[in-house]
């Protein structure tokens, strides 16, 4: 880095083959990484990977995902979050991805066209039923780089339950209540959802 090699002496494991590098690192600088291992038979050396950092930024996942009834309807349900907040204060764009399954069903449907909205009703859905949702991020465009970010984890569950056929309107149900951001949604109609076995 900088012309000179840095030993990662205080990193922190988060799994068997990873781990984590400190945060003080620079920004539009290329950096080489390799991973170096030794023991009584001797050393090995890894390919060496260049990278700048923004080329595989990521985010937490967004939080305060809300998923309600939108009135009446028995087929749809509306889905709002919250921009991931790390990075508010950076130049850039996020895509989202929504997905969601039945209550006793370990299958999942995904959405894949929500853009950067942060708000989606969905529909097609069968009345009566508790559907889990999850949201995730992909911040891309930061400081202009035309390179696509990296998925973040998916949201926790939320859960909500589609009207019975033939009821009365409903107020929402809902596990985790937000603000709105936005006052308009983007409509994703089942049809155009993919499956997604977890």
């Amino acid at each position: 880095w900088y012309g000179q090699d840095h030993t990662c002496e205080d990193y922190h494991p988060v799994g068997s083959h990873s781990c984590r590098i400190p945060r003080d690192l620079a920004l539009f600088t290329p950096y080489e990484i390799w991973v170096e291992a030794s023991n009584r038979l001797g050393s090995a050396r890894s390919d060496v990977l260049t990278l700048d950092i923004l080329d595989v930024v990521t985010t937490d996942p967004p939080p305060d995902v809300h998923v309600s009834r939108v009135g009446g309807l028995e087929d749809q349900l509306s889905v709002r979050w919250v921009s991931p907040p790390a990075l508010k204060d950076f130049l850039f764009q996020a895509k989202y991805q929504i997905r969601y399954r039945v209550e006793d069903s370990v299958d999942w449907k995904v959405v894949d066209d929500v853009s950067n909205q942060t708000s989606c009703r969905l529909a097609g859905l069968k009345p009566g039923t508790v559907y889990f949702v999850q949201v995730r991020c992909n911040p891309f465009g930061i400081y202009g780089s035309k390179k696509a970010g990296i998925w973040s984890e998916w949201s926790h569950a939320t859960a909500a339950s589609t009207p019975r056929s033939g009821s009365a309107p409903f107020s929402p149900v809902n596990l985790h209540p937000a603000k709105a951001t936005q006052e308009w949604e983007l409509c994703c109609p089942g049809s155009r959802d993919r499956s997604w076995r977890n």
